[in-house]
């Protein structure tokens, strides 16, 4: 009896033990699963590992593979992180400019290509009282080539014949050529035309565009250079009474000037990106004829005047300007200070 006693006391102790050795968790010597980290550990050594058979083996994961195998995607020259004198060395490409800019010191003398400009301007004198309008287009043909037209609308004077002041329409127009030869300069040719009496001539320049300063000055120059007759007179693109009074001139036989040599010169300053001031000075020279001969009678024009005045102009976009001018026209004549103020559109 006492031996059964002790062989069910024996078996209840060891087939649970079995159980658990089965199920791959490791004991100890008295049938106790041991703890993660205790397999092979000698209870008796302070837990030193024995490498007895009660521990479980352990399979260590492989590291993934880089996801370039083939190291093709590495760039030897990208700055590493911590090495901030290679990270010095990187050196980022600044972009190049495109478009028209805003800044009008940065303009190029034509326009770029299949480019249209439509222009309105007024200038005004006091006394005596004298109004102008005009109309300015141009076209940019290619980078280099450029075409332009401008039309005299007419002026707000007073009309001698009626002894009132009135509008008198505008009988003058001109056809322009511009040709860029280098960035800095260009040819330009422009034949002004009347139409009652008939009046025409031709006008060459050579507009300069010298900028330095790191492009925030430039100096600009030699837009109309000289004026030459070709028959009757020479017409204005820009004053209706001057023409008015140069055909009294031509009715009343007074010998007029053949030739007018304008030597132009003005520079302009980029304040901001979008605000350009400035000021010119143009003294015209007559040549070729004598306003003294003929008939000293009404409507000898004094051609020789020096011209000086102050310009401003604010671009809110590369589109769209609006500009004014402020001086005198002939700085021996006070009456001839006056404003010239306008606008343009680009599309």
């Amino acid at each position: 009896m006492k031996l059964r006693t002790a062989l069910v006391a024996i078996l209840g102790l060891t087939i649970p033990s079995v159980a658990l050795a089965q199920k791959g968790k490791p004991l100890d010597p008295d049938g106790v699963p041991t703890k993660p980290g205790d397999e092979g550990a000698d209870p008796d050594e302070g837990g030193e590992a024995t490498g007895g058979e009660g521990g479980a083996e352990v399979e260590l994961e492989d590291d993934p593979p880089p996801d370039d195998m083939e190291g093709t995607a590495e760039n030897p020259d990208a700055p590493r992180l911590g090495d901030d004198t290679a990270a010095a060395r990187v050196k980022v490409p600044v972009g190049k400019r495109t478009g028209y800019p805003l800044e009008e010191v940065l303009r190029p003398i034509t326009l770029p290509e299949i480019t249209s400009e439509v222009g309105l301007n007024a200038g005004f004198v006091a006394d005596p009282t004298d109004l102008e309008l005009g109309l300015r287009a141009r076209y940019g043909i290619t980078r280099q080539w450029q075409l332009g037209l401008t039309y005299l609308i007419g002026g707000v004077y007073e009309d001698a014949a009626a002894m009132s002041t009135k509008f008198n329409t505008g009988k003058a127009f001109g056809l322009d050529v511009t040709y860029l030869a280098q960035d800095f300069i260009a040819a330009h040719v422009t034949v002004p035309v009347y139409v009652d009496p008939v009046a025409v001539a031709i006008t060459l320049g050579a507009p300069l565009k010298y900028r330095f300063a790191n492009d925030k000055i430039a100096i600009v120059a030699l837009d109309d250079l000289l004026d030459i007759k070709i028959a009757t007179f020479i017409p204005s693109l820009t004053n209706e009474q001057l023409n008015e009074a140069r055909v009294a001139s031509d009715m009343t036989g007074t010998v007029q000037a053949q030739a007018l040599i304008h030597l132009r010169a003005g520079v302009q300053v980029q304040l901001q990106p979008k605000l350009m001031v400035g000021g010119q000075f143009v003294q015209t020279i007559p040549a070729g004829g004598d306003s003294s001969g003929g008939n000293p009678g009404a409507g000898v024009i004094d051609e020789s005047k020096t011209l000086l005045e102050g310009f401003g102009q604010l671009s809110p976009s590369p589109r769209f300007d609006v500009w004014g001018r402020i001086g005198w026209g002939a700085l021996d004549d006070l009456g001839s200070f006056g404003l010239t103020f306008g606008a343009q559109f680009r599309i």
